[in-house]
């Protein structure tokens, strides 16, 4: 099994097109949503939720949450919880820190910011496969880098992104990632 997850919601148009292929391919993912998009755009986060999509936070502002302070961090994860809480209807029970601590902390400020969430509840979610996909890499650059990483580390977890510049080519890698790890014998969960 696999998971595909994206970093979402700081942009509008690519978040519509990745919803339009994960429903063409029956192909389920999990959102981690900034909320201070999610704010400008209650409507496509109601329809991720819909679409029977998984709803993470991603802190409010894009934090990186190894250098902010506790109570800063409280708030970005509180003003976030709240905003889709009152979208969706229920509370996000996982987390995806911006800028990595994705295989967890290395250094005593990292694992600060893990204690933090793990205090206020959240599952937090990291990704073993993050394809470079905000280096202005091919829509097949990146469809082979995710089949080689898949097949070489047994990674599961996808870290795809929808901002940062542009992710044309994620758009366009997305049906390939998908085609391939069925091909490959995975189900996408």
């Amino acid at each position: 099994m696999v998971r595909s997850t994206f970093n979402t919601f700081t942009s509008i148009s690519i978040p519509y097109f990745i919803h339009y292929i994960l429903r063409a391919e029956s192909a389920p993912a999990a959102f981690f949503v900034v909320g201070s998009n999610a704010l400008l755009n209650p409507d496509l986060l109601q329809r991720m939720h819909d679409e029977g999509h998984e709803i993470g936070t991603h802190t409010f502002f894009h934090a990186d949450t190894a250098q902010v302070e506790d109570l800063r961090l409280r708030l970005e994860i509180n003003a976030t919880q709240r905003l889709i809480s009152s979208i969706i209807g229920h509370q996000a029970v996982m987390f995806r820190s911006p800028y990595g601590i994705g295989s967890g902390p290395v250094n005593a400020t990292e694992a600060r910011s893990v204690f933090v969430l793990h205090q206020s509840g959240y599952l937090g979610v990291g990704a073993d496969i993050v394809p470079p996909d905000w280096q202005n890499q091919s829509a097949e650059a990146l469809a082979q880098y995710v089949s080689d990483k898949v097949k070489t580390t047994g990674g599961t977890v996808i870290a795809l992104h929808d901002a940062g510049g542009n992710r044309s080519q994620t758009v366009l890698a997305l049906p390939e990632i998908i085609k391939n790890l069925r091909a490959d014998g995975y189900v996408i969960v």
